[in-house]
């Protein structure tokens, strides 16, 4: 084995048993934290490299166990597990719809936040600062009497040089998926994070599988993302303690997927993107405090990428694609992959499977949940050989 990937994979195995990481990547006794790394080992060794969720099992008892409600509200219910659980519960708040829904979930029930964690962008992104606050102080002082803490992070020059000096710098730390922008580099390089908490995310929408006429909801690699660093991140709807209310949300975007006729012949993945807009009314959900000053998320990609060069932030630009011309020295592009994102994957009526990143090639499965049925299958059980 080279050298350095063996150096990097013991050091990795480490630190997951050690943080007691919930997503990693395991092949031959190893332990992946970062994505890139286990990709690596992959391919050095011609050996499958599986993606896993150390939760499985509290899955898998938790639907075999409990009876389906569609009529009860297991997200509070979460929220007050989460408070009897952790001596503190702090909520990664971007002022969108899913973290804005969480926010009244805990506060609406009474409920406590210890810590609000705000992430505004550079001092370079004033629109993007302006979209977050707008959305996020109207709450906050409406509610300050819940809220114990508010912390307000903007990341500066020097941690985003440090973070991305070294050419090592996307293979030798947690890091889960690809491809980052350069100066966001994720709230726990940006931040002191308490290990006594948990920090509350959420980006996960249901994504499902229509596959030889069942329908699955699945976890992928790429659904831990851009703050995979924090060990103690609850993931708020795949979470095992909340998955109810996943396979609720599953169900209902189902729904409106049959009622929209966005159903095909053979397999199909669908991720929510195309139904947020309506997702207020679907689920129940609150419309944010500003929704005028949202903006669109073609329009932030556009300032993330652009804004540090025209800035001439090129120290930190050199540093950075250094770091990702390591990635592409190891991980050399594929004549098959596109150009885009983890996000991307399942594009909703394609009829395909859209694995669309250049820098980290196909998506792996930590589970698959017939959304009827309730059974639980890992990747190897259900699609060993692949769709």
């Amino acid at each position: 084995m080279d050298p350095k990937l063996k150096e990097l994979s013991e050091k990795s195995t480490i630190e997951v048993e050690t943080s007691k990481r919930r997503f990693y990547w395991h092949a031959d006794g190893y332990k992946f934290n970062n994505v890139n790394l286990a990709r690596w080992y992959e391919k050095e060794n011609n050996t499958w490299v599986e993606f896993v969720d150390n939760q499985l099992d509290l899955i898998r008892r938790n639907l075999s166990t409990q009876t389906f409600d569609p009529n009860k509200d297991y997200n509070v219910e979460f929220c007050r597990h989460l408070k009897k659980t952790f001596p503190k519960v702090c909520l990664l708040f971007s002022g969108g719809y899913n973290a804005a829904n969480i926010f009244y979930y805990f506060v609406e029930n009474n409920i406590s936040i210890d810590e609000v964690v705000i992430n505004i962008g550079l001092d370079i992104e004033p629109e993007i600062t302006d979209e977050v606050l707008l959305n996020c102080n109207p709450l906050l002082e409406k509610y300050a009497h819940l809220v114990k803490k508010t912390t307000i992070l903007q990341y500066t020059y020097e941690q985003i040089r440090n973070h991305w000096k070294g050419d090592w710098s996307l293979f030798d730390k947690p890091w889960g998926r690809m491809p980052p922008r350069c100066q966001n580099i994720s709230i726990g390089y940006g931040m002191k994070t308490d290990p006594e908490a948990t920090y509350i995310k959420g980006v996960d929408n249901p994504t499902l599988v229509s596959y030889k006429d069942k329908w699955y909801a699945v976890c992928l690699d790429s659904m831990t993302g851009g703050t995979y660093e924090i060990p103690n991140l609850t993931l708020f709807w795949l979470d095992g303690n909340n998955i109810m209310s996943h396979i609720k949300d599953a169900r209902i975007y189902r729904e409106w997927l049959i009622e929209n006729k966005k159903i095909k012949d053979g397999l199909q993945f669908f991720y929510m993107k195309d139904m947020l807009k309506g997702k207020h009314k679907t689920h129940g959900y609150r419309e944010i405090a500003n929704p005028d000053a949202k903006l669109k998320k073609d329009v932030k990609r556009t300032i993330r990428k652009h804004r540090m060069i025209d800035k001439e932030k090129f120290t930190e630009m050199a540093y950075y694609c250094n770091a990702l011309a390591k990635v592409q020295e190891i991980l050399p592009p594929t004549d098959q992959d596109g150009p885009g994102e983890p996000a991307d994957i399942g594009t909703t009526g394609t009829g395909k499977v859209r694995h669309v990143t250049t820098l980290q090639g196909a998506g792996k499965f930590a589970w698959f949940i017939d959304i009827d049925s309730l059974k639980v299958y890992t990747q190897q059980e259900l699609i060993p050989h692949g769709f």
